[in-house]
């Protein structure tokens, strides 16, 4: 009775109005399921499951929400993708279609006032084959466009707040890990959730890289150091002080132990006294206050401290070196690979090691009793590559009183009210959930997970480097580039990267900076990038392969060609680089070399980003060239703007062998 009354709570204050997005109701066998989407659009591979909840196969899709108009629109509707389609606004049918391809069928033109209209987006998927749906409108002011969430609202009800529910209860039990100890039996790889397959940190060189005191203080309490740890508490006493004040010395044992464990040097490096100054120009630039706070203040509820780093390294050595890679012994870890230098992860290592810390004296302890410890614990089991889960399966889970991590018996999460009881309706309802994979679902996990937001605006959240950037600038050192520091916004990234780019952009392996002017470079995150490129553009209805655009039209390629350059065309070269012929005026805005168009770009977002780039992007300096469709150029393609951006495009396709622009 208590499980159910605390279930009614959190579902019942998860009820909210006008949020933004739009509501999906899955449908397979009989099986419901709901979950919110940023877009009405969904891609979902042949034998794979639209959702977690759901069984793979054939099955209804309905998107549920409001239009929400802020003037008068005379707006057109259709539907990309396969299957069977109905559209209704306001309870009106205005379309219907069924095939292999929904846009062949156009709505006729709807005029909608300002306010919300009721939206119904009903959609079966075919019988065979993958599963696709993206609906788009166009306006008298507007070319065709995925409908934006922030045109998109949902009133969120009962069933959506329970679904809710079960959602953060998967992703609370892949955020701590459970599978490491609850077996789920056998798991198909290609299907299951993602982070059940993840690393855990590796322990190996834990002696040359950290402090034993502060390894005795983190095991004693890892949230007494950092908010956010998901590592337990397993230990008596909520602080090291108080376990040596009596007497305990378990955690000061498990760090003995620890530190005897070197499996590799970490070579000794010297730095200048400049180097601190350096480092803080470095930490500025970077943006790194969008993620953690200096390292001369305390934390917040937010933010990653770095108070105690100059506590929890041994060395500017041992930093340094993770700097520069700190995935080695954790693949799956959050803090992201800057690819820096030498120099780079020196001076910034120095900068961070010249806190002071409000450090804890530990008593030394004894390493064979830590080693004993450590195995009695369990540690192994979350730090050990080949150790097997040794508690209660998933399965025995489900049948009984769940108990122990859950009310911190056994491990001591701090878990709150809203994780308990997400991870036991998980537990006792839906745990075979975690056995699929659900694409479209991951991205939006991730982006939570790795805090894409600190950097990037979303959709209509702001970025947490514009807010918190000006709190490091006492830190620089010279002045930056004079170019527009402006970062792209992440609203669109599955739609607007080819899947294979941004694998790579996110892996670090683009051998070309797309722009490299901006002081914030665009870290890695190696082990996640196919992962990630693939649920960002299920996400967004697109398939994870590369896209051709539209076949040519006669000489599409020489005048696009003529319309590129500054001789009877949009003077392109003025900001963009293209190719061998640099930027002629790249003075405080600069273009992305037009070489890497077609890798980087899909063809249907690059259409729509030339015939309206404000609408995308409303603090953009690149301008619009068309109105209603025509260009001032009308000597080239009778001024046809689409047609003259496909030409553009199809010169573009020469890629790394582009010829020069004039």
């Amino acid at each position: 009775m208590k499980f159910i009354l605390a279930v009614f709570v959190v579902f019942m204050s998860l009820l909210s109005f006008a949020e933004e997005g739009i509501m999906i109701e899955f449908e397979k066998d009989g099986v419901k399921d709901f979950r919110s989407s940023r877009l009405a659009a969904l891609y979902v591979k042949e034998g794979t499951s639209a959702s977690p909840f759901i069984n793979s196969g054939k099955f209804k899709a309905t998107f549920k929400g409001f239009l929400s108009l802020k003037e008068r629109s005379r707006v057109y509707f259709k539907v990309i993708g396969n299957g069977k389609v109905t559209l209704k606004i306001a309870g009106e049918e205005i379309l219907k279609a069924e095939g292999e391809d929904l846009s062949k069928v156009v709505s006729e033109r709807h005029r909608l006032n300002q306010g919300e209209h009721e939206l119904t987006l009903e959609y079966e998927s075919p019988e065979k084959g993958d599963a696709q749906i993206r609906l788009l409108w166009m306006g008298r002011k507007f070319p065709w466009e995925p409908i934006g969430p922030t045109y998109l609202k949902y009133n969120k009800n009962e069933n959506l707040a329970k679904a809710d529910i079960l959602r953060s209860g998967r992703e609370a039990f892949a955020k701590f890990n459970c599978i490491k100890c609850h077996s789920a039996g056998e798991l198909n790889q290609a299907e299951v959730m993602p982070e059940l397959l993840r690393d855990t940190p590796s322990l190996a060189n834990a002696g040359n890289k950290f402090s034993e005191s502060w390894m005795a203080a983190w095991i004693q309490n890892p949230k007494s150091l950092r908010h956010n740890a998901t590592m337990p508490k397993l230990l008596k006493h909520d602080s090291l002080a108080k376990a040596q004040a009596t007497g305990d010395t378990s955690a000061v044992d498990l760090a003995a132990y620890l530190a005897s464990r070197k499996s590799e040097e970490i070579p000794d490096i010297k730095v200048d006294a400049n180097a601190i100054k350096v480092g803080g120009d470095i930490f500025h630039k970077l943006g790194c206050v969008a993620c953690h706070t200096k390292p001369d203040k305390q934390g917040d509820n937010k933010r990653v401290p770095l108070n105690n780093i100059s506590w929890k390294f041994n060395s500017i050595s041992a930093l340094s070196a993770f700097l520069k890679n700190p995935a080695k012994h954790y693949k799956w870890i959050k803090m992201p690979d800057f690819d820096l230098n030498d120099k780079d992860a020196k001076a910034l290592s120095a900068y961070l090691m010249s806190g002071k810390p409000d450090k804890v004296e530990a008593t030394k302890g004894n390493p064979e009793n830590g080693k004993k410890l450590y195995e009695s614990l369990g540690c192994a089991t979350c730090h050990e590559p080949q150790a097997k889960a040794t508690a209660k399966s998933l399965a025995d889970l489900s049948k009984g009183t769940l108990s122990g991590c859950l009310d911190g018996k056994n491990a001591d999460y701090s878990l709150s009210s809203t994780d308990k009881t997400a991870l036991s309706a998980l537990l006792k309802n839906s745990s075979s959930s975690l056995k699929s994979k659900a694409a479209a679902e991951f991205a939006e996990r991730q982006i939570r997970e790795v805090n894409c937001t600190a950097c990037h605006q979303y959709d209509s959240q702001v970025s947490d480097l514009s807010k918190f950037h000006h709190e490091t600038n006492d830190l620089v050192a010279h002045e930056g580039s004079h170019l527009d520091q402006s970062r792209p916004i992440l609203t669109w990234f599955g739609e607007k990267l080819q899947p294979d780019y941004l694998k790579k952009i996110l892996a670090g392996e683009v051998d070309q900076r797309p722009r490299p002017w901006l002081d914030a470079k665009m870290p890695s995150f190696k082990e996640r990038s196919a992962l990630l490129a693939e649920s960002m553009a299920a996400a967004h209805g697109f398939s994870n392969k590369f896209e051709e655009g539209p076949k040519a039209e006669t000489d599409f390629e020489k005048i696009g060609k003529k319309l590129t350059g500054t001789q009877g065309g949009f003077s392109c070269i003025i900001c963009h680089d293209a190719g061998p012929k640099k930027a002629i005026a790249a003075f405080e805005v600069k273009g992305i070399d037009l070489m890497l168009s077609k890798e980087r770009l899909r063809p249907d977002y690059y259409l729509r980003w030339m015939l309206d780039p404000p609408r995308i992007v409303p603090h953009t300096k690149m301008p619009k060239f068309s109105n209603d469709g025509v260009t001032a150029l009308t000597q080239d393609l009778q001024g046809d703007a689409a047609k003259q951006f496909w030409a553009i495009f199809e010169f573009l396709k020469q890629g790394r062998k582009m010829e020069a622009v004039k």
